[in-house]
């Protein structure tokens, strides 16, 4: 037999969070009343269990023109990832970059681009998150 179970009220993923959730069903409070009959009572939890974190965002110049090429760094002094920003994606909220998969901590984010001065920030990146920065350069 196959058992069906639909949430209601339906599980939301907060803002920035990522969808990489386990659902836990406990039902060790259920039991069996009569012949196939049983009285379904679970306890559900959602955990996100994600341990690193997304960064994502744009690069403008100053009169809020998308930069496309600008180099994108982001360092915590023992590790660096990289990355281009390229043109703004509207179906995504206008992201320019994507940085996976990075550790939970404090970065110096770096856009760089020729022609441009850099523009740098103290960043904080968040288990489980899509961690958002929009870079000004001038």
């Amino acid at each position: 037999k196959i058992m069906v179970i639909a949430f209601c009220p339906a599980v939301w993923v907060g803002e920035h969070l990522s969808e990489e959730l386990d659902i836990v069903m406990d039902v060790s409070n259920s039991f069996k009343f009569a012949v196939n009959k049983y009285i379904f009572k679970p306890i559900v939890s959602v955990v996100n269990y994600t341990t690193e974190g997304r960064f994502v965002g744009g690069v403008i110049d100053v009169y809020g023109n998308p930069l496309v090429g600008a180099i994108i760094s982001l360092s915590d002094g023992n590790n660096t990832f990289y990355t281009m920003s390229i043109a703004p994606i509207p179906e995504l909220d206008n992201i320019m970059f994507l940085i996976p998969e990075i550790p939970a901590g404090t970065y110096t984010a770096t856009a760089s681009l020729s022609g441009y001065q850099n523009s740098t920030s103290t960043v904080t990146i968040l288990e489980g998150n899509y961690n958002s920065h929009l870079f000004v350069m001038q």
